[in-house]
């Protein structure tokens, strides 16, 4: 049986759909969601991938049950999932 991962985005800017185009290629990957501050940017990009939509990165990792990878420069936005115990 193959796994399934689950993947999540943080940041819905104008770079993420180059994050989440990629994995339509990879057959046992699927882009679950989403999160950003922006109300706008995140409900847009959710509704274009069919994606849940999070203000909050932790709330994000916790309720999607995925792991997490955070570039360096996004660290801080991602703050406090290291706390979360995931």
């Amino acid at each position: 049986m193959t796994k399934e991962y689950r993947v999540v985005v943080v940041g819905c800017g104008g770079r993420s759909r180059a994050h989440i185009l990629p994995y339509q290629y990879i057959e046992n990957a699927k882009v679950v969601a989403c999160c950003a501050p922006s109300p706008e940017r995140r409900d847009k990009l959710a509704a274009e991938f069919g994606l849940h939509a999070y203000a909050s990165a932790k709330e994000m990792i916790a309720k999607e049950k995925t792991g997490y990878g955070t570039p360096g420069h996004l660290a801080g936005y991602a703050g406090g999932i290291n706390d979360s115990g995931l």
